[in-house]
């Protein structure tokens, strides 16, 4: 497994990440004009998949470099370069935003639950570069035993039950939450 300080550093990375999204989201819908609901709508359907593939592809090289790395210190034999999987998650990310702007559509509308749902879920997506890529390689790669969800400090039930488990497939679909820290770490 990867030594605490390699863990650390690709929370950080991660963390990056998540700060990037979330400052791009919030300068743009900043921008909108949130009087009319529907242009709104539109304008995030065309900006926000491309953020979030964006920085999914970011989330996915930095994770394949540090795979690279840890799999260096592991001493492990052969050679074997993490590929990146940066997922389009196009459909998942307009679905949101249509659930999430319904709150524009009334008489009051909650313009901060919007973004703050949207931008939850955006860092979400893009993280899937990181974790996907990890998982990926992991249990490609002929010296990887496998990878595990590593939970941070203060995780909730859901990811600490998954903590610790030896993943020997590829599984396209971690099931991150909003918030979720959790990062996927190859076993040698």
């Amino acid at each position: 497994m990867a030594s605490a300080t390699a863990i650390a550093e690709l929370r950080k990375a991660q963390a990056g990440v998540t700060a990037l999204v979330r400052r791009d989201m919030a300068r743009f819908y900043g921008n909108l004009d949130l009087t009319d609901a529907e242009a709104a709508r539109d304008e995030l359907l065309d900006y926000v998949p491309q953020l979030v593939n964006r920085y999914g592809e970011v989330a996915a090289t930095v994770a394949a470099d540090w795979y690279d790395g840890v799999r260096a210190a592991a001493g492990a034999h052969g050679s074997f370069r993490a590929s990146l999987v940066v997922p389009d998650k196009t459909d998942a990310v307009n679905q949101t935003i249509r659930r999430a702007v319904g709150d524009l559509f009334g008489e009051n509308p909650d313009t901060e639950t919007v973004l703050n749902a949207i931008a939850g879920k955006a860092e979400v997506y893009a993280l899937d570069g990181s974790r996907l890529t990890i998982a990926n390689a992991s249990t490609n790669d002929p010296a990887a035993k496998g990878w595990e969800r590593i939970a941070d400090d203060g995780a909730c039930e859901y990811c600490l039950g998954l903590t610790g488990i030896l993943w020997t497939t590829y599984e396209p679909n971690f099931l991150p939450h909003i918030g979720c820290n959790c990062i996927a770490v190859p076993t040698f």
